[in-house]
This record gives structure tokens, sequence and C-alpha cells, in this order.
């Protein structure tokens, strides 16, 4: 449930200043969600 929860809020804050810290794996998921969402939005990087 952790890791689903870990991917939904990457989903949700790729957009945002606001970045959740995770530890260990959970943060690997967090941030393939952001690059998955920064990719299917088609924003490669946040600067933009």
């Amino acid at each position: 449930m952790k890791t689903a929860a870990a991917f939904y809020f990457g989903l949700v804050e790729f957009r945002s200043d606001f970045t959740r810290h995770y530890d260990g794996v959970l943060i690997e998921v967090y941030d393939t969600a952001r690059d998955f969402a920064h990719w299917i939005t088609f924003r490669y990087w946040d600067g933009v």
C-alpha cells in the first residue's frame, strides 16, 4: 500500500515545488512516478 501511495503522490506532485521524502525503495517509486508524469505530459524536466 505504501508503494501505491508513493507512486500516486509522485504523479500528483510532479509539477509542484513540494516534494515528499521517502526512504529506500519508496523514493525510487516516487521518482519513477514523477518521471512518468513528465514523460506522459511531454515535459521532460521541471524548468519548462
